[in-house]
Order: structure tokens, then C-alpha cells, then sequence
């Protein structure tokens, strides 16, 4: 049984070349493997990336003063500003 198919089709060129090094206790190039692996149609698994966020609902929401009337009669009459959460310290939200 090849050192490809031990790891389940999952090893690109990078991790049979480490594995080929190891077990033979050779030098072997990275881009021989790469090479020979292309000749033979070997390819690695390429998982998908998992997402790193969470949803999460707002604990407290402003009230709607502007209510999308954005036109002010003189300047500085109406500010706004779009902040959803800050985080400090240790990953606490403010």
C-alpha cells in the first residue's frame, strides 16, 4: 500500500514529500514529488474552511430618531453615525 493511499487521498505534495524524507531517511525534492504526482493524476483533498464567527443578536438597540430624513435646514443640526459594538479587554463588548 502506497504512503498516498495510508493517508486516505488526503496528502498534497508538501506532506508525502516530509513523509518520503522520513521513512527513507533521503533528501527528496519537493518538486519531484510534485512532478510525479501531477504524471499520475494525484491530487490532495482540499477541505473547506470553516466559518470563524457567531451570530449574535444585539443587546441593546438605539430608537429610531433620524427615521431616515437625512436633510437638516442648517449644518450641525443632525449627526449620525453607524457603531454596532466594541470590543475591550478580554473580548468584552461595549
Amino acid at each position: 500500500m502506497s504512503l498516498y493511499e495510508q493517508s486516505e487521498c488526503t496528502f498534497g505534495y508538501r506532506q508525502l514529500t516530509l513523509h518520503m524524507c522520513r521513512k527513507t531517511g533521503r533528501q527528496i525534492n519537493h518538486k519531484r514529488v510534485y512532478r510525479l504526482m501531477k504524471t499520475k493524476g494525484i491530487q490532495s483533498v482540499i477541505r473547506r474552511k470553516k466559518k470563524r464567527y457567531e451570530r449574535s443578536m444585539p443587546q441593546q438597540v438605539a430608537e429610531n430618531v433620524l427615521n431616515r430624513e437625512f436633510h437638516a435646514e442648517a449644518p450641525n443640526q443632525k449627526w449620525v453615525t453607524d457603531v454596532t459594538e466594541f470590543r475591550y479587554g478580554d473580548g468584552q463588548k461595549a
